[in-house]
C-alpha cells in the first residue's frame, strides 16, 4: 500500500470509528496544546490545554480543580495554576465531571502534587478507578493507565445527595 492509499485508509478509519478518530487526536497532540490561563470571572479561571478543559475556583479556604485533562495535560495544569499565582498545594478537592480519558486521565498526577480530594458522581466511579476501560462510547480504545492510589472521599448519587467513601 503506498502512502497515498495508507492516509486515506487511515482517514476512513478516522471517519467512520469515533475511537480511532480522538485517539488520532490525542496523538497528534492537537488536543493538547498548552495555553496561558485565563480569568473567566471572579475567582474562576480557565487552566486546561487548548481542547482538555480545567477549571480552577479559588477561595480564601481552599481552592477547587474541575477536571484534570490527558495524562499529559497535568503538567500544563499545574504550571498554569502557578503562573496564576497560586499555589497547587492549596487546592483541596478535585471534581471531575465524567471518566473520560481527556477529563480523568490526569487526575492522579493531580492528586499526587496537591494532596486533594477526588470527588466524582457514583455512576462515573467504576471508570475512573478502571482507567477508563468499559467505557459505554469508547470500550477499551482510550483507556488511560489505572491509578490504585485514586481515592474517593465522597460520590454524588443521582438524586444530588451525597454519601462518605
Amino acid at each position: 500500500m503506498d502512502g497515498c492509499n495508507a492516509g486515506a485508509s487511515l482517514a476512513a478509519a478516522a471517519w467512520f470509528s469515533p475511537p480511532v478518530a480522538e485517539k488520532l487526536f490525542e496523538l497528534s497532540g492537537r488536543r493538547n496544546e498548552p495555553v496561558r490561563p485565563v480569568r473567566i470571572a471572579d475567582n474562576l479561571y480557565y487552566v486546561g490545554a487548548s481542547d482538555a478543559a480545567a477549571f480552577l475556583l479559588t477561595g480564601d479556604r481552599g481552592h477547587v480543580l474541575i477536571d484534570g485533562g490527558y495524562e499529559g495535560t497535568a503538567p500544563q495544569i499545574l504550571r498554569n495554576i502557578r503562573g496564576l499565582g497560586f499555589d497547587p498545594r492549596d487546592i483541596h478537592i478535585i471534581l471531575n465531571s465524567h471518566g473520560h480519558f481527556d477529563h480523568a486521565a490526569g487526575i492522579a498526577a493531580l492528586k499526587r502534587a496537591t494532596g486533594a480530594r477526588l470527588y466524582a458522581s457514583a455512576a462515573e466511579k467504576g471508570l475512573i478507578e478502571a482507567g477508563g476501560r468499559g467505557d459505554y462510547r469508547y470500550g477499551d480504545h482510550l483507556a488511560y493507565p489505572r491509578r490504585r492510589s485514586i481515592m474517593f472521599s465522597q460520590t454524588a448519587k443521582p438524586s444530588g445527595s451525597a454519601r462518605s467513601r
